[in-house]
This record gives structure tokens, sequence and C-alpha cells, in this order.
């Protein structure tokens, strides 16, 4: 979600600068190739975003090599980037934490909830990206 999201948010941006912000997405998991779930592909679909033929990609070096900044959904996700990167500690963040939320910095996963919860945490990715992004632009 937060891939599409983000791209959604900057295309829609009248600022300059986010012409040049690339944004992609990677898991931590053993997810390579797997599709988004259905509930996934409904929320994203009401927000006029088509995720049918998104497969995800697993993280790897040259990917971390190659972003400036990296944010992960929680802090299990950003430790296990770490872990994988340690070169990458300085520039990992979980995106509420760079959003500025330090109260609660994870997006909690809604798998295995009903489609509402789901909704909340398209929500709640929106409303965290549309904070970090203006730290983009400064």
């Amino acid at each position: 979600m937060a891939e599409h999201l983000f791209k959604r948010i900057l295309a829609r941006s009248p600022n300059p600068k986010a012409a040049g912000i690339v944004a992609t997405s990677a898991s931590t998991g053993m997810y390579n190739g797997a599709p988004a779930s259905r509930k996934t592909i409904e929320v994203m679909r009401r927000r006029g975003i088509d995720l049918a033929g998104f497969r995800a990609r697993q993280v790897t070096p040259e990917l971390i090599d190659w972003a400036n900044l990296v944010l992960a959904m929680d802090r299990r996700n950003k430790k296990a980037i770490i872990n994988m990167f340690p070169d990458a500690a300085a520039k990992t963040f979980t995106l509420k934490e760079y959003a500025g939320n330090d109260i609660n910095p994870d997006v909690e996963d809604p798998v295995g909830q009903p489609i509402e919860e789901y909704e909340r945490c398209a929500d709640d990715i929106e409303e965290a990206l549309i904070e970090a992004i203006k730290k983009l632009f400064v």
C-alpha cells in the first residue's frame, strides 16, 4: 500500500521537487513474487489505485544501496533491515518515526483482520506519508 499511496501523493503534489523523488517497496519476509491480498487490492481500488498486477519483491543489497532513505512499516521490519544491512542504519526509519510520530512508530499490519482494519491501515500510512513527504521537500 505504502509505495502506491506515496506515488499518488507525489503525483498530485504541486511541489517541483516531487518529480525527482522515486519510491519503490520490498519485503523483508519471504514474499518474493506474491500478489497483494484481496483485502489490500479492494482497499486500494476504493482509493483509485489498481494493485491487480502487483507482486512483492525481496529487499536486496542493491536496492538498499540505491536508496537515500529506507522506510519500514514497523520497528520489527526496521530491525530486520538493519540486521541484514548494518550500513543502512543511519538512513532507516519506520515511516511514522520519520514522519515525526515517536509515540507510536509502528503501522499495524492488518493481516487476518476485517477489511475495516485495512482501511484504517491505509489511512494511517497516507497520513504518515503526507508528513514524511514534507520533510523530503525541505
